[in-house]
């Protein structure tokens, strides 16, 4: 971060990946493509809803520019990270395993679930 190569950074402790990409495509008000399939993960991998909403305290999404991709890669020497997707101007969320669509969804809908209380059963 000191080296300004981080333009934006979540943590991905509260919901994880899933919510972490969310909530910063509604505050950079841009469109993001992922790809779980290059998430990170143990020997055999996981279950792509544990992919997208495992919850860790010591994991962080980054968002940098292409510019500095060279140079955020080489400060994380051998750090486990990986280029997990990226921003477009195209306001959906797009989540993908590979190069099967998993979902997609405006991120008007997310926005609007999101701030919507959950209704207590009847």
């Amino acid at each position: 971060m000191d080296s300004g190569y981080v333009r934006a950074c979540h943590d991905l402790s509260e919901g994880g990946l899933g919510v972490a990409v969310a909530e910063m495509a509604f505050t950079g008000g841009l469109g993001l493509d992922v790809d779980i399939s290059v998430v990170p993960a143990p020997q055999g991998g996981l279950r792509d809803d544990f992919l997208l909403f495992s919850e860790s305290n010591g994991r962080l999404l980054v968002e940098v520019q292409a510019k500095h991709a060279k140079g955020f890669e080489d400060a994380m020497g051998d750090s486990v990270f990986a280029r997990v997707g990226g921003v477009r101007e195209e306001r959906t969320l797009t989540v993908r395993k590979g190069t099967e669509v998993l979902f997609e969804i405006p991120l008007g809908d997310l926005m609007g679930a999101w701030k919507t209380p959950l209704e207590a059963a009847r």
